[in-house]
């Protein structure tokens, strides 16, 4: 008998015989359906990403510490409305890479220039702050990062800091332009948007827009002309 198409009918004649043997039939049914999708749809695990992250110059082990913790609270914020950045991350420095190292799911970072925020006057940036190289219409897992421009752009703000105030915002700025870059790769989509880590164009505010120290936009005196992503 199909129990699911059986009239209440049949049900009240038989149930006096049936029931006790019904019952533990439909009970075994339900088990074994629910072994069956079990079966059919595991939990798959959240990807687990390696950044190797390797910089043109030599950077302190504060600065690296900054960079890490930003890049973590960042993923954590942005995995919530992007599932590619969701999963655990293993953040690795190239230059303390062991020989043989073999990892899965791979993404390499090369920070272009010198990553040490100093003071700078004020002047206008030009020209990319991140990038990722496309081939064959497939988006590459190779994120390059131009130090160099972002210090140019927060140069002006950092005689007020102090040298571990310098390597956060730092952090911040660099760990933002990943993140920006890694969307690209996950999604396989050169798309922008028109607000948040997705923009095309960043300005000041928007590099340090998960900073909790750093006035939010429209606060921050920005004479730049926005890089691109």
């Amino acid at each position: 008998m199909n129990i699911h198409a059986a009239s209440p009918r049949v049900f009240a004649v038989h149930r006096l015989v049936r029931f006790d043997v019904i019952l533990p039939l439909a009970l075994l049914v339900v088990t074994l359906f629910n072994d069956c999708i079990l079966a059919q749809s595991p939990v798959e695990p959240a990807p687990r990403t390696t950044l190797i992250i390797f910089a043109d110059k030599p950077m302190h082990d504060a600065q690296w510490a900054s960079l890490f913790t930003a890049f973590r609270r960042g993923q954590t914020i942005i995995a919530a409305s992007t599932p590619g950045l969701s999963g655990e991350i293993d953040l690795k420095r190239g230059d303390q890479l062991t020989p043989g190292l073999q990892v899965k799911s791979p993404i390499v970072v090369h920070l272009h220039g010198s990553c040490t925020l100093l003071p700078r006057p004020r002047y206008v940036v030009v020209g990319p702050i991140g990038w990722v190289p496309r081939v064959k219409g497939h988006i590459q897992p190779f994120v390059n990062v131009d130090c160099d421009r972002i210090v140019a752009m927060l140069g002006p703000l950092a005689l007020a800091m102090n040298h571990n105030r310098r390597n956060t915002v730092m952090g911040e700025a660099i760990a933002r332009v990943i993140l920006h870059e890694w969307i690209h790769f996950s999604t396989q989509s050169a798309a922008h948007s028109d607000h948040g880590v997705s923009k095309s164009d960043f300005t000041v505010a928007d590099l340090l827009a998960e900073d909790e120290q750093t006035p939010k936009k429209g606060r921050i005196r920005n004479q730049y002309k926005e890089p691109r992503l």
